[in-house]
């Protein structure tokens, strides 16, 4: 039984010691998963998410699953951990989140520009009526004209952003 521990320790030392990938080893990881490793060693299956940096500096995304192993009495005699790099997982993750924040933008900015070009087809259509109220001549009917023509700026913008977030 004294055998069995020592050269279970040796094993253990040595899988503590070996890198998990470039510049970051299994003992800063575990280090770091402390309350993870404590679940396991009360019988629970705990996962945990942690990060190590690389020699090259980079961040790497580990999934870590700390198992109870226990004998025939069911008492916890160790635990087994196991790592998976879930780097591009959280890569994809982020990626999607911004791909749907930014659909949500184009959603909100579909809906302000169809108000807005609501606003400009009614400020259009008034100004036309008001346009047609005034003589020919008279001076009001220039600063009318300049109103329809801010309109249709503001109208033509709108129609731009709403065929953008059609894309």
């Amino acid at each position: 039984s004294s055998h069995r521990s020592d050269r279970t320790g040796s094993v253990g030392r040595r899988m503590i010691e070996r890198p998990m990938c470039e510049g970051a080893s299994i003992h800063d990881f575990v280090a770091d998963a402390h309350d993870c490793f404590a679940g396991a060693l009360r019988g629970e299956r705990v996962a945990c998410e942690r990060t190590a940096a690389t020699a090259s500096g980079a961040e790497s995304w580990y999934e870590a699953c700390f198992t109870p192993v226990v004998d025939d009495g069911g008492a916890v005699i160790g635990v087994c951990l196991s790592l998976m790099d879930i780097t591009r997982r959280r890569q994809l993750d982020e990626h999607m989140r911004r791909a749907e924040r930014l659909q949500a933008a184009g959603r909100l900015a579909g809906g302000v520009a169809h108000e807005v070009n609501n606003m400009m087809t009614a400020v259009l259509g008034f100004s036309d009526f008001l346009l047609r109220s005034f003589p020919a001549g008279d001076a009001r009917r220039e600063e009318v004209l300049e109103i329809m023509s801010a309109a249709n700026r503001a109208a033509n913008v709108t129609r731009q952003l709403l065929a953008f977030t059609r894309q």
